[in-house]
């Protein structure tokens, strides 16, 4: 009876752990204030949103300059982006701090119109 228990304990847990993997890429962070994203979440994933005030395309993707509420941030995005300054974007990605700069390298980003 003890090793039945112990299978089945065993049996949930792994099933559990392939549900996770299975449903993790669906699932994204709330929506958080641009000027909330400091050094303190350098490392962390996360998911704005904003105007975009500018865009500079290079070889492999796209530099975005994001506004919400007076607050800037730039994403690096290495993929194509259809979109134009002016119009909203939403990023999910990475906090990183370079030369003493917060960016985000996005690992989603979306626009749309405001």
């Amino acid at each position: 009876m003890r090793e039945a228990y112990i299978i089945l304990l065993a049996f949930a847990s792994v099933l559990g752990i392939i549900t996770i993997g299975v449903i993790s890429p669906y699932i994204e962070p709330p929506v958080i204030k641009l000027s909330n994203v400091d050094t303190n979440m350098v490392n962390h994933i996360v998911h704005v949103r904003g105007v975009i005030v500018e865009m500079r395309k290079f070889r492999n993707g796209v530099n975005i300059l994001i506004e919400e509420e007076g607050f800037r941030r730039e994403a690096v995005y290495f993929g194509n982006l259809s979109g134009r300054e002016g119009m909203c974007v939403d990023v999910i990605g990475d906090v990183t701090s370079e030369g003493g700069e917060i960016k985000i390298r996005a690992r989603r980003a979306n626009t749309f119109v405001c």
